[in-house]
């Protein structure tokens, strides 16, 4: 399973991945294979400018053996302007693969990006549970760039540079055997520096990667919590944590560009020792009488096309390890299964008026987090169930099992007598609209956020949801109406108004089955009293589900279950329960004496005067 920011204890840091499965580069390079077409055509044409390399010391040497040593201006002329033709043509193919990559290299990136994030919204909630979204930007953003940069530049050009070495190393054993030698001692050693140094950079860029991820979250994490981090003046301490991983992030990236550059002196310095070698022992040749001048200068330009080949592999192959470094986390977060699935036999929900069963449901986040124990309660068309306990007793996680978010350990949940396992999962929240504690509005419009509830809504049916759920009145009242940009989470509007908007979704949506899950527990009076009005007009004739502390929303309940460390200790209607003296009695006395406004105490005998003469009295008291 894929380890990726895991929330909890234990003394690994959160986030690095010290148990990715390694990724072979046969499965990075068939993320290609939709693109072959394109790609077989740049590769004709690759090909083609690496034998245009291959041609050209050919005919360096015709023309200084035929065209200079014999003083032949016809046969100089003849060679000057096949080289330039042949130069023509591969600039033409040169451009034409190159914008073919380039393009190719485009769609690899934006399909790629939209496959991981398909599959990040297939996921169910318990993986995200467990990560953090910085990491999982991190993967979508800067890992897909790596393996598309990774893939597309390193495929094609690692079949043109091997054409190119064993290309040149061929003709130069045609050439001279002897001179062929040298370079087939020096080319190995370059070789394993290579491979060395492509591994460490692997390993390195994968880590580099994962604490861009860390720093990535908690720069995330500040800027979607600013208004608490200014108000308990935090912002040294954020900065703080932010360098400290953008440190780790540095000292990684510095480790990675030492080891990049330590190749390229060292493959330098091997290449420039073997052209001397060859100009050493190639001279010796010459005035042997065993090589010709222009055989000498062919030879040289052969080494140099062997030289440079085995340079671009070097830089390729630590190219490729950092795409194999970055694959492998991506591959990992496209393997993740999904903890939610539709059945192969899925049905559509059954159409129904909105009864919901819990039938002996147990739940676990994990093994050893059990939640849920042998929950059995009913709730029958068109009703009204509040949901109540102490915190932690398992209220909100009723709902996410309602939603089928995650699947029941044990049990049934049955919407409409249908277990919601055996239909899908689409169905199953058609037939549903959740009203949260927080409201969740997006950065767009009110009409927007309005219309998410139902895509293909008009502006009409929009207005009148609007207007049902007390919230037309102050979206006229904006600068510009519906198409007001409401800011990142609805920051420009305030809680009671996005409170309203997510009402006005769910009125639109017209669900058979509403869940509010505290849906005024963070409201003023003023703006409870609204929500409410508009709740009360969504409630209306629809099966709801309430967890709820407000004694207003739950009094009036045609039934109340009460929970307690995953079990349900109550159930009935408020009188009855308050008859039982059992633990809804208590919690309802203990929320009622904190709803009541306070009481002066009678030991302050100031405490009952008006403000102005308490002013008074703590003026002249000495």
């Amino acid at each position: 399973m894929m380890r990726m920011g895991a929330r909890g204890g234990g003394g690994s840091r959160p986030g690095v991945s010290t148990d990715l499965p390694p990724v072979s580069t046969r499965r990075l390079y068939s993320l290609l294979w939709p693109y072959r077409g394109r790609l077989a055509l740049s590769a004709v044409l690759m090909l083609f400018t690496a034998a245009v390399g291959l041609v050209f010391p050919l005919g360096v040497r015709r023309l200084i053996d035929s065209a200079l040593v014999e003083a032949d201006a016809e046969q100089l002329n003849l060679v000057a302007v096949a080289l330039l033709v042949m130069f023509f043509l591969e600039s033409i193919a040169n451009f034409t693969q190159s914008y073919i990559v380039s393009a190719t290299g485009e769609r690899l990136g934006t399909d790629l990006g939209l496959k991981v994030t398909d599959h990040l919204l297939r996921l169910s909630m318990r993986f995200y549970d467990t990560r953090r979204s910085g990491d999982i930007l991190a993967i979508v953003n800067s890992d897909v760039t790596l393996v598309r940069s990774g893939t597309l530049g390193t495929a094609l050009p690692l079949l043109s540079q091997v054409v190119r070495l064993f290309g040149s190393i061929a003709i130069a054993m045609s050439l001279n055997w002897r001179l062929a030698l040298i370079v087939i001692v020096i080319a190995p050693a370059v070789m394993g520096v290579a491979i060395f140094s492509g591994r460490r950079v692997r390993a390195l860029s994968r880590a580099t990667q994962e604490e861009i991820g860390q720093a990535t979250a908690v720069l995330n994490e500040v800027l979607a919590n600013v208004r608490i981090v200014k108000a308990f003046a935090r912002e040294s301490h954020e900065r703080a944590r932010y360098w400290d991983r953008m440190a780790s992030v540095l000292r990684l990236s510095l480790r990675r560009a030492r080891a990049e550059s330590a190749v390229g002196p060292i493959i330098t310095f091997l290449s420039f020792g073997a052209i001397t070698a060859v100009l050493w022992f190639g001279g010796r040749e010459v005035l042997a009488g065993r090589l010709s001048a222009g055989d000498l200068i062919a030879f040289l330009l052969y080494l140099i096309g062997v030289a440079a080949p085995i340079g671009a592999l070097t830089r390729l192959y630590t190219q490729l390890q950092q795409a194999l470094g970055a694959a492998q986390r991506i591959f990992a977060l496209l393997d993740e299964p999904a903890a939610v699935t539709d059945a192969p036999d899925a049905i559509s929900l059954p159409v129904g008026t909105g009864s919901v069963e819990f039938r002996s449901v147990e739940f676990a986040y994990a093994p050893d987090r059990p939640v849920l124990h042998g929950l059995d309660f009913a709730v029958a068309p068109g009703q009204t169930c509040a949901i109540v306990g102490p915190s932690g007793a398992g209220k909100t996680t009723t709902i996410g099992l309602i939603l089928r978010l995650y699947d029941v350990t044990g049990g049934s949940v049955l919407i409409d007598g249908c277990d919601v396992r055996h239909a899908t999962q689409a169905t199953v929240r058609d037939a549903m609209a959740l009203v949260p504690q927080e409201p969740v509005l997006f950065a767009t419009t009110v009409a927007g956020n309005i219309r998410y509830g139902k895509l293909e809504a008009t502006q009409q049916e929009i207005e009148v949801a609007a207007r049902a759920a007390n919230a037309h009145d102050f979206i006229s009242a904006l600068p510009q109406g519906y198409e007001t940009e409401v800011g990142e989470r609805g920051v420009q509007l305030s809680a009671g108004q996005r409170q309203r908007v997510a009402i006005a979704r769910a009125i639109l949506r017209n669900p058979r089955i509403l869940l509010l899950d505290e849906a005024t527990a963070s409201l003023d009076n003023e703006s409870e009293y609204l929500v409410q009005d508009a709740l009360d007009r969504l409630m209306k004739g629809r099966t709801t589900l309430v967890v709820a502390h407000r004694l207003t929303t739950i009094e009036n309940a045609h039934q109340i279950v009460v929970l307690e460390n995953g079990k349900c200790v109550e159930l009935g209607t408020h009188q009855q329960l308050i008859e039982t003296h059992g633990l809804y009695e208590r919690l309802w006395s203990r929320r009622f004496v904190e709803e009541l406004p306070p009481v002066p105490s009678s030991a302050d005998p100031e405490a009952a005067l008006p403000i102005e003469m308490k002013t008074e009295a703590t003026v002249s008291r000495p």
